[in-house]
This record gives structure tokens, C-alpha cells and sequence, in this order.
């Protein structure tokens, strides 16, 4: 079975992209600035998943650019204020999220 791509937005502590790097092909953010929406959908391109953060905007503009292969997008938070909910869900996108990778 082939993993799963994971783009993930922001740099995270060190055992956690272990981890990520063992379970998925991953597209890490080496230098850490906040992706532009264009920067997003171009990593995106082809990807499974998305590993985000409050700062990464999920605008239904940014959503509907989104390939289709993306399914889920977690993001490290408490909320989801950053995300349309409403256009998630008419895109059949599942959004969870997280407290804590460590």
C-alpha cells in the first residue's frame, strides 16, 4: 500500500515530522512562512491531506481550488474559525482537528 501525501503548512516540533515523514509522503514548509493561497493550492496539487494551522485561511475561494484529491484537512487548533465549514462540507472535505501533536 502507498502512503497517503500530507502537506503540512507550518513547521512542527521535530518528533512530530518524524513521525509524519514514517507514516506519509510529506510536503513539509522547510522555511516556515505562511503560505500565500496560491502557494497552498500549488503544494496541494495532488495531495491527499492537509496539516494546518489558525493562520492558514480556508476561504471557500481557497476550497473550491483545492484539488479534488484532498480528504481531509486536519487542522492544529482548538476552533475552526479559519475554515468555512459550509464549504467543506458541499465539497465533501471532513475537517478535524487537534489540541496538541505532541
Amino acid at each position: 500500500m502507498l502512503n497517503k501525501t500530507l502537506v503540512v503548512t507550518r513547521q512542527l516540533p521535530h518528533e512530530v515530522e518524524l513521525r509524519i515523514a514514517r507514516d506519509y509522503v510529506a510536503r513539509f514548509n522547510t522555511y516556515d512562512p505562511l503560505y500565500t493561497s496560491d502557494k497552498l493550492i500549488s503544494a496541494s496539487a495532488g495531495a491527499d491531506a492537509l496539516l494546518i494551522n489558525s493562520q492558514d485561511h480556508m476561504d471557500a475561494q481557497v476550497l473550491s481550488r483545492l484539488g479534488s484529491s484532498v480528504h481531509p484537512i486536519a487542522t492544529v487548533t482548538v476552533g475552526f474559525d479559519h475554515i468555512d465549514l459550509a464549504a467543506t462540507a458541499n465539497g465533501g472535505i471532513t475537517v478535524t482537528n487537534t489540541r496538541s501533536l505532541a
